[in-house]
């Protein structure tokens, strides 16, 4: 990926985030008022002002599409994807299935998930597996990260559990 450095890569981006904000009915510098957009919490419609079947599609296609692999193209050598690499830093004990489904769930959604959603996102994860495997294949990950077949093993099964977390309906209330 080029430096940040570089304005082409710079006006690119910015040109996607505009024009995708604009699908979600959250155009840069066009709020609908000079309040600017209606809370969230504001009365009668809560959180529904701004849930759209418009804007619930486009939240839906942007998220799923920088979630995976590739990502979204966006010049010639340009594409935006997140890193799930450096998304696990923020995980306190990565090597526990648990913890890690967890601690994403409360950095991704504005709820708490009940057991049983915590419970169906780990099996995302490691679908019917005992929780060792996760933590063997992870910690091959650590000893050696230039284990190409580790790391794409470890790699998918990040953004399966990325992807499952911003599929749940919770996401989207944020």
């Amino acid at each position: 990926m080029p430096s940040s450095e570089n304005i082409t890569y710079q006006y690119s981006l910015w040109n996607f985030y505009f024009s995708e904000s604009a699908k979600m009915e959250q155009s840069v510098l066009d709020p609908p008022s000079v309040a600017g957009w209606n809370a969230y919490y504001q009365e009668p419609g809560f959180y529904q002002i701004w849930i759209s079947s418009p804007t619930l599609s486009g939240r839906q296609f942007f998220s799923n599409i920088v979630s995976r692999e590739n990502g979204k193209k966006i010049d010639d050598d340009i594409f935006l994807t997140i890193d799930v690499f450096k998304f696990l830093d923020k995980v306190s004990e990565a090597p526990d299935p648990n913890v890690l489904v967890s601690e994403w769930a409360e950095l991704l959604l504005p709820v708490p998930l009940p057991e049983s959603q915590r419970t169906m996102l780990k099996d995302v994860l490691i679908p019917g597996l005992p929780d060792f495997e996760w933590t063997e294949e992870y910690l091959l990950y650590v000893i050696d990260p230039s284990d190409e077949e580790v790391k794409k093993a470890v790699e998918s099964k990040l953004r399966a559990l990325l992807q499952a977390i911003i599929s749940l309906p919770e996401f989207h209330l944020m």
